[in-house]
């Protein structure tokens, strides 16, 4: 069964409407996790690397509509500094959906979806 793309729109906008953004840039107390353990993390890149983001199906990633831009999404990448694994994958964004009530100036909405030009391939184990 497959979803269409409105009705992923709309459910995500649904669900995270009443989540808050956050107004720093940094992660707090976070932990460094073991090499590959999360392949649905994306880094997401213009011409650098520019934000982070969650692949949310196959065809899809969810991120900041604050990352504008963004061309390129890889997947499989434990490190910024470390973009050459074996489990890597490059994909393209095809378009880019920004929350409809995104307000820069306010910091709410800040939520983007992304579609991808083709589906992720399932990571080796």
């Amino acid at each position: 069964m497959t979803c269409p793309r409105g009705f992923i729109v709309v459910i995500s906008c649904m669900v995270l409407h009443s989540v808050q953004t956050s107004y720093g840039s940094e992660i707090i107390g976070g932990k460094e996790v073991e090499p590959h353990s999360m392949p649905y993390m994306a880094l997401l890149e213009t011409n650098t690397p520019a934000c982070g983001g969650t692949l949310i199906n196959p065809s899809w990633v969810l991120t900041a509509a604050h990352c504008k831009n963004i061309t390129k999404v890889l997947l499989g990448v434990h490190s910024i500094n470390e973009t050459k694994s074996k489990s890597r994958q490059v994909l393209k964004v095809k378009k880019a959906y920004p929350h409809p009530c995104y307000d820069e100036a306010e910091k709410v909405n800040d939520l983007m979806l992304l579609k991808l030009d083709k589906k992720v391939k399932k990571p080796r184990r």
